[in-house]
């Protein structure tokens, strides 16, 4: 295990994204507000690309150009830094997902959808007294998590009546998405459903997740990543289940991202720590 990131002037570490060159992270200070950070998967030394000045623990998103994230509006600014740009008005967005044509985030009983090339925000689903959290994205659709309901659902790109995946679900929260299966964390564990409907599977039941909500969760083409909170850790296990493979273990781990040769995660009990693991 590496010591990706340390220094008290980056913040509290909480989300984390990853492309082929950088991670890209949010911090806040423990006295309010906080900024947006960046640093080369090869080292040197981390850029502020933007600062907040409300204390928040935004969630965040990268595509080929831009780093987007929300600390009440929805934000962007391009990966080397420079002029922000406001997207959406105030909001409380609990997840983001970007696929290169548009935008999408989770926010109170809301799932959204704007485009990138501009235009008014499109309301997804809007179901009262519902509360998505997760929200993640292939080709085709828009999946999402709904913690009050806990159902895991989705909707095509393009509108429509959502479709119900699972449902029993306890407070499911982060999400991911590949090209057959949904994978998600809740209070019972890792699970999976296929995308185009079917049985849930329990991966592992070592998925705790933090009191206020915030975990990572990744997958590529044979392993799911994920952290877990109560029993401090940083997993992998397979597609198919079986047991899982500690990677870290310790801390409060919370984000996490992956790469083609490494895990990174954000490390909640040491104030401006990430770290970094082989697969």
């Amino acid at each position: 295990m590496e010591t990706f990131v340390q220094g008290a002037s980056n913040g509290v570490p909480t989300a984390l994204a990853v492309d082929p060159t950088s991670v890209y992270w949010p911090a806040y200070a423990q006295h309010g507000g906080g900024a947006l950070w960046s640093r080369g998967l090869a080292g040197g030394t981390p850029q502020s690309l933007a600062s907040f000045s409300i204390g928040c623990m935004p969630p965040i998103a990268v595509d080929a150009t831009r780093v987007y994230w929300s600390c009440g509006p929805i934000l962007s600014v391009p990966l080397q830094g420079g002029t922000e740009v406001t997207l959406a008005a105030a909001t409380q967005a609990n997840a983001l997902a970007v696929d290169g044509q548009n935008l999408y985030w989770t926010d109170t009983n809301l799932v959204i959808q704007l485009t990138l090339s501009g235009g008014s925000a499109v309301t997804l689903s809007s179901t009262q007294g519902s509360s998505p959290w997760g929200v993640a994205v292939d080709a085709q659709s828009v999946y999402w998590t709904d913690s009050a309901a806990g159902a895991v659902m989705k909707v095509a790109i393009g509108g429509g009546t959502p479709t119900t995946l699972a449902t029993g679900q306890s407070g499911p929260t982060v999400m991911t998405v590949d090209a057959t299966s949904v994978y998600w964390l809740d209070r019972v564990g890792l699970k999976k459903a296929p995308v185009g409907g079917g049985a849930t599977v329990t991966l592992s039941t070592v998925a705790s997740l933090p009191p206020y909500g915030s975990a990572g969760i990744a997958v590529d083409a044979t392993q799911v990543y994920w952290t877990s909170y109560a029993t401090p850790a940083v997993l992998r296990v397979g597609l198919g289940g079986g047991t899982p493979v500690t990677l870290s273990s310790g801390g409060e781990p919370m984000g996490l991202a992956i790469d083609a040769n490494s895990v990174f995660w954000t490390d909640w009990l040491s104030a401006g720590v990430y770290r970094r693991t082989p697969k």
